[in-house]
């Protein structure tokens, strides 16, 4: 049940630096503008979530930053050996992907292997044009124009396909599409089901229980994508695996759709990680 019978609609907002300041900000979405939220400041490139104001004895919002999902070993495997058949030639990076294309995965997408990975991953070097630091081409992975898989100072061949798997767990995350999370209607694009297979190596061996690896629904509410799924997850109480809250600070509820997913606070509790602004 939410407070006293109110309810709000799920708000996200990104921190960025203020123009000509360098000062860093939150900033959130007005009919398609960004706006910088008042007295608040964030980590640029960090999403976080806008709790309504009525959850604060104050009156005023608050802000909970939001964490990435990294990718677990058989979601790394999948990407990293997607990637090899296309350093092999077996597929074209703007082709379909055939069902049967990695071994111990069943594939069904219409989508080609740059939109599934783009949809999946940051990938690519146009991240560089704004910020050119260490750890960000530290964390570069892009398929140049001679199908060469490029990841940290690495290049794919016949020998390092560990590798490239260890870097996937370490330095990727489940992509949040920042754009698409501040506007409202925006859907997740592409369809895919990639399953394991029942002799597949994580599921001989009892590592992974569940056969879904990534499941994609075109026509899903973006922002529902990323509460349902697990994409975004709070940083208020890591400890106990919470997807985004701690229920005693905030329910998300996902049976309802587009822009009319509803946060309900379960009780006043205060949280140590929620900023005030």
């Amino acid at each position: 049940m939410s407070k006293n019978g109110k309810q709000a609609r799920v708000e996200f907002a990104i921190g960025s630096y203020k123009d000509g300041t360098g000062q860093a900000s939150v900033l959130r979405s007005e009919n398609g503008t960004m706006i910088p939220m008042r007295g608040v400041s964030g980590t640029p490139g960090a999403v976080y979530l806008i709790l309504p104001s009525w959850m604060n004895a104050s009156g005023k919002h608050r802000i909970v930053h939001l964490n990435g999902r990294k990718l677990v070993a058989h979601q790394a495997a999948f990407i990293a050996r997607l990637l090899d058949a296309v350093r092999q030639g077996r597929v074209a990076y703007n082709g379909a992907i055939p069902a049967d294309l990695i071994p111990g995965y069943i594939i069904n997408t219409t989508a080609t292997v740059d939109q599934l990975l783009d949809t999946l991953i940051n990938i690519g070097v146009k991240n560089l044009e704004r910020d050119r630091s260490g750890r960000a081409i530290s964390s570069l992975l892009f398929v140049d124009n001679d199908n060469q898989v490029h990841f940290g100072s690495e290049i794919l061949n016949d020998t390092n396909l560990n590798d490239l798997i260890q870097f996937l767990q370490n330095r990727k995350q489940i992509r949040v599409d920042r754009s698409k999370l501040l506007s409202q209607g925006s859907t997740v694009g592409i369809n895919a089901n990639i399953e394991l297979t029942d002799d597949s190596e994580f599921i001989v061996s009892g590592l992974v229980k569940d056969k879904a690896v990534f499941s994609l629904d075109g026509n899903e509410d973006y922002q529902h994508y990323v509460i349902s799924k697990g994409v975004l997850r709070s940083d208020l109480n890591p400890d106990r695996g919470a997807r985004m809250y701690n229920n005693t600070i905030l329910a998300i509820n996902t049976s309802f759709t587009g822009n009319k997913a509803i946060p309900n606070p379960a009780n006043s509790k205060k949280a140590g990680s929620a900023a005030n602004a």
